[in-house]
């Protein structure tokens, strides 16, 4: 073992410092010498950016992130308001199909108010009854047209036809039901 670190020692004495500055003997160039072929003068002669391009290229970035979020903003609404209207169709389908269903509780019915929906049996809502269900709704949406749908049992029909506009900002959308109970949005 020591044999063997003591010739490698004396190749690398052998070794002239030419073999490690000038072209390798096995062809192609060693380290040293690929990097002083690209010599100091090339790197002076080089010229990076300006701060005028510097300057151009963040005010660009900057105004690109500014106006993103202007389109979020838009998607987001249209999102919440196609989630207010699925939800108050899903909740118009559980009514009816309650009313279907069910034939010694009478009427199923739905009321939107300023702050929730409301499904109960019967053909009046009674404010502290146990048997009502609550689901809340979003403040920023406005409804206009039915405020209260009632679905007869086993028929499914309403007594009152309508339609429910439901708007949000500049999005508006509407339900129609008519005199079967068919729910058209």
């Amino acid at each position: 073992m020591n044999k063997e670190l003591g010739m490698k020692k004396r190749r690398i004495e052998e070794e002239s410092p030419q073999d490690f500055c000038g072209k390798n003997p096995g062809g192609g160039f060693t380290r040293t010498n690929f990097l002083s072929s690209y010599s100091v003068r090339n790197l002076k002669n080089s010229r990076g950016f300006t701060l005028i391009e510097i300057v151009i290229t963040l005010g660009l970035i900057v105004l690109i992130a500014s106006i993103a979020p202007l389109f979020d903003i838009g998607t987001i609404r249209r999102e919440s308001m196609k989630e207010e209207v699925e939800t108050l169709v899903r909740l118009l389908f559980e009514t009816r199909n309650t009313a279907l269903l069910n034939s010694t509780a009478g009427t199923a019915s739905l009321s939107i108010a300023t702050s929730s929906f409301y499904i109960f049996t019967g053909d009046t809502f009674i404010e502290n009854d146990p048997s009502i269900m609550v689901y809340p709704r979003d403040q920023k949406t406005n409804y206009s047209g039915l405020r209260q749908i009632t679905f007869k049992p086993l028929s499914g029909e309403v007594s009152t036809t309508g339609t429910i506009v439901i708007k949000r900002d500049f999005e508006y959308a509407t339900i129609t039901i008519n005199h079967e109970g068919a729910i058209d949005y």
